[in-house]
This record gives C-alpha cells, sequence and structure tokens, in this order.
C-alpha cells in the first residue's frame, strides 16, 4: 500500500463513485481536511497499474477500507494493517471485511444495517427543547456516552482523546442537536463525513433514563431538515438495533446494505 498524493484526489473520487453512500467518508474527510494532513490519509493498492484495486483511509485511529471488488488482493491489505500501530478501528462492507478476520484474530467483527434518506416523513417527536451543539459541547457528549452501554466501552479511558476528535468534526463541518435536562445532556445526535452532497448521522443515543420519549426521533429530523437545507442531496445512518431500525425508517430511511465495524 502506498500514500496516495493531494494530486490524486479526483482519480480517488472516481474510483468511489461506484458507491457513494458506502464511501461517504472517503468524501467528507478527503473534502475537510484533504491528503495531507496529519487527521487524515488514503493509501492504495494499485499494482503499478495506474487502476486501484484497494483503497484504506485513515482518519486519527479509524480505518477504512474499500475495494470494487470482493476479490481484491488480500496481503497487502494485511500487511498495512499488521504493522500498525493503535488501531480504535477498521469499517467497510461486509463483503470486504470478511476476508480480513481470519488473519486477525486480535478483532472482532461487528455488522450493522446502512440506511439512506433523500427525504423527510416527520413522524411524532418531543416537544422538549432541542438546542445545537458547537464543539465547546464536545465533553457533554462524551460524559453522556460514558453513561450508555453501547458507547461507553469505546470512551472509557479515551475521555480526552475522543472529545478532541468530536470537538474537530463540529469544526469541520458536523452538526450536532441535544437535549438537556437540569444543564445534563441526555440525548443527542450528530453528523460526521459530511461533505458538499452527504454526510453521516452518527452517535444517536439517549440516556437510560430518559428513554422512549421520542427524543432520539425528534434529533434525527433535525440533523435530516438542517442537512437538507445545507443543501446535501441524501444522509445515511447504521443501525443495529430493530428497534430503532423502525424509527429510522419512519422518518424516511431505507435500508441499502450492510457495514461492518473491526475492533480489537
Amino acid at each position: 500500500m502506498r500514500k496516495c498524493m493531494e494530486s490524486e484526489k479526483e482519480n480517488i473520487y472516481r474510483y468511489i463513485a461506484l458507491e457513494p453512500e458506502m464511501n461517504l467518508f472517503f468524501y467528507g474527510d478527503i473534502e475537510s481536511f484533504g491528503l495531507s494532513s496529519s487527521q487524515v490519509e488514503v493509501y492504495a493498492n494499485d499494482s503499478g497499474s495506474g487502476t486501484y484495486d484497494s483503497l484504506i483511509l485513515r482518519y486519527f485511529d479509524f480505518y477504512i477500507i474499500y475495494s470494487q471488488s470482493e476479490n481484491y488482493a488480500l496481503n497487502p491489505v494485511l500487511d498495512f494493517f499488521q504493522n500498525r500501530k493503535n488501531i480504535d478501528s477498521i469499517s467497510g462492507k461486509v463483503e470486504l471485511l470478511k476476508p480480513l478476520l481470519p488473519h486477525l484474530p486480535q478483532f472482532k467483527m461487528t455488522a450493522d444495517y446502512m440506511c439512506r434518506c433523500s427525504s423527510v416523513s416527520p413522524v411524532n417527536t418531543s416537544t422538549l427543547k432541542i438546542e445545537k451543539l458547537t464543539p465547546e459541547n464536545a465533553r457533554d457528549i462524551v460524559d453522556l456516552y460514558l453513561n450508555i452501554e453501547e458507547f461507553a466501552c469505546n470512551y472509557r479511558g479515551k475521555e480526552n482523546k475522543m472529545a478532541e476528535q468530536i470537538r474537530v468534526s463540529l469544526q469541520e463541518g458536523g452538526i450536532a442537536w441535544g437535549i438537556f435536562d437540569n444543564g445534563r445532556l441526555i440525548s443527542v445526535g450528530s453528523t460526521s463525513g459530511a461533505n458538499s452532497k452527504s454526510a453521516m448521522i452518527i452517535g444517536i443515543a439517549t440516556h437510560p433514563d430518559y428513554r422512549k420519549k421520542g427524543y432520539a426521533s425528534t434529533i434525527v429530523q433535525k440533523l435530516c431538515q438542517e442537512s437538507f437545507t445545507q443543501g446535501k442531496e441524501f444522509l445515511c445512518l447504521f443501525y443495529h438495533n430493530p428497534d430503532a431500525g423502525r424509527i429510522y425508517h419512519k422518518i424516511g430511511f431505507e435500508e441499502i446494505g450492510q457495514y461492518a465495524t473491526l475492533k480489537p
């Protein structure tokens, strides 16, 4: 795998255009940071042919792999990851990650459904005041995640690092909305990978003591409305919980495939 240069951006865009939803983070991170920043790098295996066989995006210590072929050359990708330190996760289409799994025994895979929305279908939501969050709220978001089982394992012991990543994301085009109770953030959602055409909705979470009140639906709809007002053509999100999936489907999201993550 070789590191891509700034001059290759258009070639990368052409290669990933076949599946824009699955490659949303490629678009967003390259648009926001370019290919010569400390936060973002792209690596390619092209075997000297000039045509990419696979690409790997690094955003901080998060990695995403993409190939147009499920039969991509495995060894260069494995060599790349086996020589990397501090990998928080490796993500991509399920079909691309499965071949890696037997060779990376320290990682476990979880698969989620990816959904796409190009218009919002309003549903009944909470009447509680919703507030737009700023980079200064990054630690509030982390503190909420620490109280939620599904998120806590990814944030505990890395609070400052994760807060900095959230702060950077919100500074670079991401948006976030939240609901507070007595000064404490109790529900949140944000976008990431924002680019000129799309964004990913991530981190939808409500404190366990405040669930089943419509807070998540309220926040997702607000994120969609603001993003479409900004000119976004579509939004994507992942879900694993079927109950959450039913909420997103009512709002206008439709399943397009499975997306997976490998974590140590």
